[in-house]
């Protein structure tokens, strides 16, 4: 079955763009956390979260049981999960002092994908809950989390790199007990008729996978979708002749982008991009 595809971008997606992104992710964990104090018996003192300023990237498990959030000081990086039933530090993840935390995402109620950066170079790992512990298993492939995809229990939608050396990816939907052994041999290769996609994207609202190429020679980005229940690849747009920083982030509309861009502006911000009429 020919599968859905996503929003990929020239190598334009850096830290900078990751912790912009970050900031959004905390300000929804934090709306999360006020209607968490709005109907629990006994709220979730934030002092536990916002012990120091070095704490960023929290976020509530789907059942609402933990609270995780990043933490460091200047010795080590830790990632702790706040029970909210008793307001204590359960669980903590000590990554070490030359590491730190790119992403991370839960996955369901106990299990979580986590993106480290260790001496300039990323590890990806599965992270499963386990009474007082947290169970580490390394990703030796090489890529990243595309979707936890919440409506495929117990699957995700994976970017693996083509081969070890290569700038691209193919899109896998696979099961978590899978890609914690690195296990791909029965995952869903989903195919796209493009062997340049370097970044994908699933967009949940119009339930299909997105993709963006980019053309060196013509410098322009080509995005395509395909429905998530399979198809063909349509071609969405085409964007030409940009000389500005331009990066697609998500579908807002049928044909409106949201996409962080310095076009017009001495900074990358966030706008609306018609892909019809290409402003």
């Amino acid at each position: 079955m020919e599968a859905p595809v996503k929003i990929s971008s020239l190598t334009l997606f850096n830290q900078g763009v990751r912790n912009n992104m970050n900031k959004v992710r905390c300000v929804l964990a934090l709306i999360c956390l006020s209607l968490l104090v709005k109907v629990s018996a006994q709220p979730l003192n934030i002092e536990k979260i916002f012990v120091s300023p070095q704490n960023s990237l929290v976020k509530l498990s789907p059942d609402g049981n933990f609270v995780s959030g990043y933490y460091w000081d200047d010795k080590r990086h830790y990632v702790n999960f706040i029970s909210t039933k008793t307001n204590k530090i359960e669980m903590s993840i000590d990554i070490g002092v030359d590491s730190s935390i790119n992403s991370y995402s839960w996955l369901n109620n106990s299990q979580l994908f986590f993106d480290f950066k260790y001496n300039r170079s990323d590890t990806k790992f599965i992270g499963t809950l386990k009474d007082s512990h947290v169970e580490m298993s390394v990703i030796k492939s090489k890529g990243y989390l595309v979707d936890v995809l919440a409506d495929v229990p117990d699957s995700v939608m994976f970017a693996k790199r083509s081969n070890y050396k290569s700038r691209y990816y193919d899109l896998y939907i696979i099961k978590i007990s899978e890609l914690a052994k690195d296990d791909f041999s029965q995952a869903q290769k989903i195919e796209h008729n493009s062997s340049k996609v370097s970044l994908y994207s699933y967009d949940e609202r119009l339930n299909r996978i997105n993709t963006v190429e980019y053309d060196e020679d013509e410098n322009e980005l080509i995005i395509k979708s395909i429905p998530f229940s399979g198809g063909s690849w349509n071609t969405i747009a085409t964007i030409k002749e940009f000389d500005s920083y331009f990066m697609p982030v998500a579908f807002i509309k049928e044909h409106t982008l949201a996409v962080l861009t310095n076009q017009n502006s001495d900074k990358i911000v966030l706008q609306e991009f018609d892909t019809n009429t290409q402003q």
